[in-house]
């Protein structure tokens, strides 16, 4: 008997085509206007976004319970206890800094200096790509410590020229602020910031210092 021989001549179902649309979204005074589609079809796309965002919640939800109740089950904590307590302490300094000796905003600078915001976030950038000044951020926001200002806002020669030697060794703006503002054993335990009014020589013999020691930490001198 001879097998039926396939007709290859058949073809497959094709796939109904996608139909792209095409739309513009305008806004016209205050109201957002759709052309090119029907009141259903935004009606339509507002409920799927509003399923999607169901969805996303929900999932959101049911995976935090999932971890949770491994952690629970498993006796684990999400973070280290050792990690936690050095956020801790790393929040705990950054907060005393920012409470004891303060720091400015391009905008708080801008009325201390009697300019406007913009003119001081150039001057502010300028400033650091040279390595006089260093910032800090602090929830999404930069910060310009108030130690290494005047009274007028401008720049305090003697404490730029410590920040410049740390700036250059990768030293980041809030260990170097706490370097800064808290005695250190290169200076026998006086404070940089303090010590660079009375004696700017020695205060900056051990900001070099300081510089070394965080090359040779990295590796970066023979």
């Amino acid at each position: 008997m001879t097998a039926p021989v396939p007709d290859r001549t058949s073809k497959s179902p094709r796939r109904p085509s996608r139909i792209t649309r095409r739309y513009k979204v305008s806004e016209l005074k205050g109201r957002v206007v759709v052309e090119g589609v029907s009141v259903g079809d935004v009606e339509e796309a507002l409920r799927l976004a509003q399923r999607v965002s169901e969805i996303r919640h929900d999932a959101r939800g049911s995976f935090e319970d999932f971890v949770n109740s491994s952690l629970l089950e498993t006796n684990e904590e999400l973070v280290p206890s050792a990690s936690q307590r050095q956020i801790q302490r790393t929040a705990a300094l950054r907060q005393k800094l920012l409470t004891k000796y303060g720091a400015e905003t391009h905008e708080t600078l801008a009325q201390i200096r009697d300019s406007q915001p913009g003119s001081v976030r150039a001057w502010v950038t300028r400033a650091r790509e040279q390595g006089e000044l260093f910032t800090v951020k602090f929830k999404g926001r930069v910060l310009i410590p108030k130690v290494q200002l005047d009274d007028e806002g401008k720049l305090d020669p003697a404490i730029s020229a410590l920040v410049r030697p740390l700036l250059e060794a990768d030293l980041d703006g809030w260990s170097l602020w706490t370097w800064l503002t808290h005695p250190t054993g290169h200076l026998s335990g006086k404070i940089p910031a303090e010590l660079a009014h009375v004696d700017l020589e020695r205060a900056q013999r051990a900001a070099d210092l300081y510089a070394l020691d965080l090359r040779n930490e990295r590796g970066e001198v023979a």
